[in-house]
């Protein structure tokens, strides 16, 4: 079955939220590599997956340990659910038992880079301010529409606005490590980049406006994977330095 050896694509794009937009078209091309970040650039999170720390964990089955600290089933669990959502999108069938498997060991993958990341970070000597975390929860009322209605939307997953602050400030921290570690500003895609991939699309049968509507599409997908690329060599080298056990069957 095709489904079993697709890369399941976690980043969402706003907006279109047809199968086949212009993204969606693009990404078939451009295939990213298997990291579950994205922040303003790269959010280190699985959609809105809020991990949690310590004793909870200790009482939960442990999937893996990543340097002393656990990760539990139900966490892993959370996080399947949340990348199945994403992939039942893409068009994928989530109820194949490979695909399920797959999607299983890929989100356990995600939350081991994800704590690495975090552990990297609270280790260096990046911080993050109340004025920077404030900035963001106010960006955040801004989308919701006021306060309020943000405070009701957390509340129904069973969030509290210290626990969704408390994962803002974590975010930040580990967008400033990695900024810190990786130079994600000099990333840039050439016209020769952006027209061979354009040309890909369309050798490909794909029906398509104008290069020149599509070229700041491309341009950004193309940025956005070397910069993907770049976290996932940050994320190896600290998986090289890591002691990391799974017990996932």
């Amino acid at each position: 079955m095709e489904e079993e050896n697709k890369v399941i694509d976690v980043q969402v794009v706003e907006g279109n939220t047809q199968k086949k937009n212009w993204f969606s078209r693009i990404q078939e091309v451009i295939k990213k590599p298997e990291v579950a970040f994205f922040t303003g650039i790269m959010v280190v999170v699985l959609g809105t997956l809020i991990y949690n720390w310590g004793s909870e964990n200790l009482l939960d089955s442990k999937v893996a340990v990543v340097n002393g600290e656990v990760i539990g089933e139900r966490e892993l669990d959370e996080a399947s659910e949340q990348m199945a959502g994403m992939a039942f999108a893409q068009g994928i069938d989530t109820k194949d038992e490979a695909v399920q498997k797959l999607i299983r060991t890929q989100s356990l993958d995600a939350l081991i880079n994800t704590r690495l990341l975090m552990q990297a970070a609270s280790a260096s000597e990046v911080e993050v301010t109340e004025e920077e975390v404030e900035a963001e929860w106010q960006t955040l009322i801004e989308q919701y529409g006021d306060e309020d209605t943000l405070l009701a939307a957390i509340k129904e997953i069973q969030l509290s606005a210290e626990a969704l602050r408390e994962d803002i400030r974590e975010q930040l921290l580990v967008d400033k490590y990695i900024r810190s570690e990786v130079d994600l500003e000099a990333v840039s895609a050439s016209k020769e980049e952006v027209s061979n991939t354009y040309n890909t699309l369309v050798e490909a049968g794909q029906e398509l406006p104008p290069l020149t509507d599509l070229y700041e599409a491309i341009e950004l997908q193309i940025i956005d994977q070397k910069q993907q690329q770049l976290i996932a060599q940050l994320v190896e080298g600290l998986r090289a330095g890591a002691e990391i056990q799974t017990y996932l069957e």
